[in-house]
């Protein structure tokens, strides 16, 4: 179980020109938030404001923008993109926790010459989620990021996410609407960006 896990507090996210947002502010729930929609509605865009946040560099600054903002409030705690972040080294988040399609522990999987692409995105989230839990990244990295995970069935995501939500204090899963309805409806929906 996480040692940084605070189940009261919620986060503050607060963001400017990052991927396809313009300015967004979103308070995060303790434990599973869920945000739904169809493509292209910055689902990514928001999973790579956290990776920002958190210390990360796979992160796209808005293309009609010089730079872009994060922040993140986190009780009297405040972290920034630009600033003080989350985490002093990403790495293990960037590999193990921030589980969006061009994680590079996914990639590494998924470029498998004898797999089909459906195993190979399965293989790869599951080789990363290993990571995840044999590193204990939960207990230095407080979010989870999924993303893209189109080729499990709705009702295997829904049961990842429920297993997955007693190690991550915020476990932020972005989904097509059809396989959000899947999950628990007591997971607070975030549909608009």
């Amino acid at each position: 179980m996480s040692k940084t896990r605070n189940d009261q507090q919620t986060a503050q996210v607060e963001i400017t020109n990052i991927g396809g947002i313009d300015h967004s502010s979103l308070t995060l729930n303790p434990g599973v938030n869920v945000l739904s929609g169809k493509n292209a509605t910055n689902r990514t865009s928001f999973l790579q404001a956290l990776m920002a946040v958190c210390g990360s560099e796979q992160t796209t600054v808005k293309a009609d923008a010089e730079h872009g903002e994060v922040t993140l409030s986190m009780g009297e705690k405040r972290y920034s993109f630009d600033g003080e972040p989350y985490l002093d080294d990403p790495i293990l988040a960037d590999l193990f926790a921030f589980l969006l399609e061009n994680n590079e522990a996914r990639q590494a999987v998924a470029r498998g010459d004898n797999l089909r692409e459906s195993e190979r995105e399965i293989t790869g989230l599951v080789f990363a989620l290993a990571g995840y839990l044999v590193r204990e990244v939960y207990d230095h990295v407080p979010f989870m990021l999924l993303d893209s995970i189109e080729a499990v069935d709705s009702d295997r995501i829904a049961r990842l996410v429920d297993y997955l939500a007693s190690y991550s204090d915020y476990l932020v899963v972005a989904l097509l609407e059809e396989d959000a309805q899947a999950l628990d409806d007591s997971y607070p929906r975030i549909k608009s960006i």
